[in-house]
């Protein structure tokens, strides 16, 4: 499952109605998470990120394939890791963030399956694979 921000569904619809102008990010961020239910922070949801710069992990910089009738693919290999110092643990889902730390979450979802990283693991998403954002 993955899905938009309540966040971003507010900015987008005040955009296209004229009532407030947004500007889009300047550069977008893939976080993961250790929860099994990955979901809007703004609306209620929770989405428990891995520790920034802890044993290894970073959000890694995105890029995207234009949207289509199928929705919107990572046009590029995403790979986190390798795991340092610590392991990380179960990884359950991911989000775009539009910052490296902090920021504004604006989609998220959860991985097919979870994943276990250990020390000396990196956690990599092929393009056009890892990560669909469906347009309905």
């Amino acid at each position: 499952m993955s899905g938009i921000t309540l966040y971003l569904a507010e900015h987008l619809l005040d955009h296209s109605l004229h009532k407030t102008s947004f500007t889009q990010p300047a550069a977008c961020y893939m976080g993961l998470c250790t929860n099994a239910t990955a979901g809007d922070t703004g609306n209620g949801g929770t989405f428990t990120e891995l520790t920034l710069a802890t044993n290894g992990y970073a959000r890694q910089s995105i890029t995207w394939n234009a949207a289509g009738s199928s929705g919107s693919t990572n046009s590029g290999t995403v790979t986190f890791g390798p795991c340092s110092t610590g392991n990380w643990g179960a990884v359950y889902g991911w989000s775009i963030f539009d910052a490296s730390t902090a920021g504004n979450q604006l989609y998220f979802g959860q991985l097919s399956s979870s994943a276990t990283i250990n020390v000396g693991d990196s956690l990599t998403m092929a393009a056009t694979t890892g990560i669909v954002i469906n347009i309905s």
